[in-house]
């Protein structure tokens, strides 16, 4: 993709297969102990499915920042930060611990709009997870380019928490190491979140960024621990950059019929990642 044909990505394609194994499986549980909802012990736990198939590359192959090219490639020089907006999951059946899952990913569209904070182009694509017998999840997720003056801002509209009472507010500190046994996880390499140096002197953020399917993952367990079951419909948005400075929280929103939403707010009392989870 170039800087003068941003529609270049659209009806790229790729797919990967990957192996559930039982230690990776209690790798996730272990890291993530106190938010995982109980599944059958069968099954790969919710918001596994972002561990599966991820790119294995080597050192030379990453992007100065430490990350991988994935689809998209090179980034726009006007646009270099890349950075997950959100998304909306269908859980069709459970993933099996010891099955072979094949990842499935494409781009469906590219858009670029004028965003609050300066120009932003969001790609939207298609990935399913399926194994030999059915598909298992499809979920469509958008990724945003942004200029790293606009690195506090991850959407272009920021749609606000949904109205309601407060059922519940627990503390949320993710630390250095939780941020890092998930990127272990996932094979994640940005050096936004480990890195704290770069992350201040190059990204302009301060504090190492908190990844945005750990905090989905975290909000799709609670959603799940309140209705008491996995959910058929995930949705979340991730709003703003999350850092490790101590001090945020979890907000779960009143359930209404099988809908529970929740949100994550930082230390100053913004949101920044909002989801809501559907029985129905």
């Amino acid at each position: 993709m170039n800087d003068t044909d941003p529609f270049a990505y659209v009806g790229r394609s790729r797919s990967s297969d990957d192996i559930v194994t039982q230690q990776s499986v209690d790798r996730f549980v272990a890291t993530l102990s106190e938010y995982v909802a109980a599944v059958d012990p069968r099954t790969a736990p919710l918001g596994y499915h972002w561990c599966i198939g991820n790119d294995i590359l080597t050192q030379d192959e990453l992007t100065e920042d430490g990350s991988t090219p994935g689809l998209l490639g090179p980034t726009r020089r006007d646009l270099p930060h890349r950075v997950w907006a959100g998304g909306n999951i269908e859980f069709y059946s459970p993933i099996p611990i010891g099955a072979t899952v094949r990842r499935d990913e494409r781009v469906l569209t590219v858009n670029t709009k004028a965003g609050r904070r300066g120009p932003i182009c969001l790609i939207n694509l298609k990935v399913e997870y399926k194994t030999e017998e059915r598909l298992c999840i499809e979920e469509w997720r958008t990724l945003a380019l942004i200029d790293r003056q606009s690195h506090q801002g991850a959407s272009a509209e920021e749609p606000k928490p949904a109205p309601g009472l407060v059922s519940a507010s627990i503390r949320f500190d993710p630390d250095p190491v939780l941020l890092f046994r998930y990127s272990a996880l996932t094979f994640n390499s940005h050096r936004i979140h480990f890195d704290r140096r770069y992350s201040s002197s190059v990204e302009k953020v301060d504090g190492l960024v908190v990844q945005g399917p750990l905090q989905a993952t975290v909000l799709l367990n609670i959603g799940a621990k309140a209705n008491s079951g996995g959910p058929r419909r995930f949705e979340y948005r991730n709003l703003r950059v999350l850092t490790d400075h101590p001090g945020s929280r979890i907000d779960m929103v009143q359930k209404v019929g099988s809908t529970v939403t929740t949100a994550i707010y930082d230390h100053q009392g913004m949101a920044t990642t909002i989801a809501s989870a559907d029985q129905g």
